[in-house]
This record gives C-alpha cells, structure tokens and sequence, in this order.
C-alpha cells in the first residue's frame, strides 16, 4: 500500500537530498512512485532527478527507457524528451546506451508503420556518425547495414542532409560529387562515399580525445575520492578541450562531454557528509546489503 511505501520514500528522499548525483536511487524512487502512486508521479522524479543530473548518460538513459515503456501513444511526447536530452549528453563519450535507445524506438516506429520509411533513423546515424563516441566503430558498421536495406536512398540520406555532408566535406577541400539525373540506386552508392569520407574525417579529428577518454575508468559520482590516475586523465582531458578546435560547444548534439561523467562535477553538494547513515536508513528499510554503491551512481 502507499502507507507501506512512506518509509523507504522518506529514506530515498533524505538520501537523495544530501547525495543528488546518486542516479540509481533517483530509479528507485521513480519505481516505488510507479508502483504505489502513479506514473506522473514517477515522471515528477525523473524531472527532478534530470536537475543535478543534467549531464548524466545514465540518468537520462532512464528516463528516456521510462518513457519508451510507458508512453506508447505519445510519439511526439518520446522524441521530444530524446532530443532534449541529446544537446545535454549526446556527445559523451559513453552515450552510446543513449543513442541506442533512441535507434531503437525510430526503428521500431518505422517498422510498425508500413506506410512510413526510415529517414528519422537515417537522420539519427547521420547525427551519431559525427560524434566522439567509444562505440563510434560500431555504429559505422549498423549504418552500412541500415543502408544495405532501405528502399530508396532518401531514407539513408535525404537532400537537405546530402547538401549539408558536401558542404562539411567541400570546406576541407573535397571535390562537390553532385550528380544530376542518377537513379535512386546511383544515388545510394554516391551518399554513401560521401557518409564514408565524412565519417573517417570525424574518426580521424576525434582520434586523441578518444585516446584520452579511454584512460578514465570511474565516469560516475561516488562517495569514495576520485584516485590519483583518474584525476590525472580528467586533467588531460579537460586541458584537451581548453585547447582543442574540436571543444563540445561546437557539436550539434551535446556542449557537456568534458564534464558530462567527471565524477568531481560542480553539482555534488559541498561539503557532504559521508553516505553511511543514509545508505544505512535505505538499507534497513529495504532489508538490503548493497545500498547503492558504485553501480548505482
């Protein structure tokens, strides 16, 4: 009953209000709102949460699978929040569980509708492939894919997008490969040279701040101090974007991948006091051991 779920409630709530970075508990308390209250009260959570989270992949992730779930006849609704979080953290380097969620949805909308194509995916890889993504390899692989089985070229690249990849190609000096009077399957083979040469381009710019993300291995808040070889790489990296051309504010799709997952951000409380007597409070409530550890944000 809602009186049952009053204690653990409170207890998430006095966590969360001393530790606001800790995504995981924002999940579940979004799950005991979804359970003993309703969905827009688990809504009002994730909207909460999103405020001190506001660059965090996995916290969006959450919410965006929320909405995926629970808002079925509101596609308008869906996209909407996708792309609201896509400026925040679409350029993390770990956005990938971001992206392929919202891959997902486009195609499974196109796929339940016979009279629609697959130009809002098409749309999404040509916005994916520009970015410094770990996973940017493998979505180079799925586009091939995704393009091998399109009706027509318009769904892979439409023309408005087609102009625009010429023109990012033709300001480094690449020669204007537009055809006049091609066949659809012509012109399927050319956007596809060109999505080829744009790609390798991004792959080629990105290279070292890739090489420099990689380094990180904690990208989340946790109570326990960041170590001396994360510190150090988070330097490298955020004296990479002071100096570099290739500085997120520049990208369509996200303005905070520096200091999107650095688990120092500005937004942990100053001064917190150690987690133990709230983690303790959840944990007697839940009759639970772990508390929301590292795997919980």
């Amino acid at each position: 009953t809602a009186t049952a779920a009053a204690p653990l409630r409170e207890a998430l709530q006095s966590l969360l209000s001393r530790f606001p970075l800790c995504f995981g508990y924002w999940k579940r308390l979004a799950e005991l709102e979804l359970e003993y209250e309703s969905e827009p009260a688990a809504v009002a959570v994730y909207e909460r949460a999103v405020v001190p989270l506001a660059f965090s992949v996995d916290m969006w992730s959450l919410y965006v699978g929320h909405a995926v779930r629970h808002w079925p006849a509101q596609p308008d609704r869906v996209r909407a929040l996708f792309e609201r979080a896509a400026p925040l953290i679409g350029s993390d380097y770990l956005a990938d569980s971001f992206w392929d969620q919202y891959l997902a949805y486009e195609e499974a909308a196109a796929a339940a509708d016979p009279s629609a194509d697959a130009s809002r995916v098409g749309a999404l890889y040509v916005r994916v492939l520009a970015l410094p993504l770990r996973a940017a390899d493998a979505y180079w692989l799925r586009f091939q894919r995704f393009a091998a089985g399109c009706g027509s070229s318009a769904e892979v690249l439409d023309r408005e997008r087609e102009a625009q990849v010429r023109a990012e190609l033709a300001a480094d000096g690449a020669p204007d490969t537009g055809a006049e009077g091609e066949d659809d399957g012509a012109r399927k083979m050319r956007v596809l040279a060109l999505m080829d040469a744009r790609f390798h381009r991004h792959r080629a710019a990105h290279a070292q701040q890739l090489g420099l993300e990689s380094a990180v291995r904690r990208r989340f808040f946790h109570i326990r101090p960041v170590d001396p070889a994360d510190l150090a790489a988070w330097g490298r990296i955020l004296a990479w974007h002071k100096n570099s051309a290739l500085h997120p504010n520049s990208s369509a799709d996200g303005n905070g991948a520096a200091h999107s997952s650095c688990p120092g951000h500005a937004n942990s409380p100053a001064g917190a006091p150690p987690a133990a007597e709230g983690a303790a409070e959840v944990q007697a409530t839940e009759g639970r051991a772990d508390g929301g550890g590292a795997g919980d944000g």
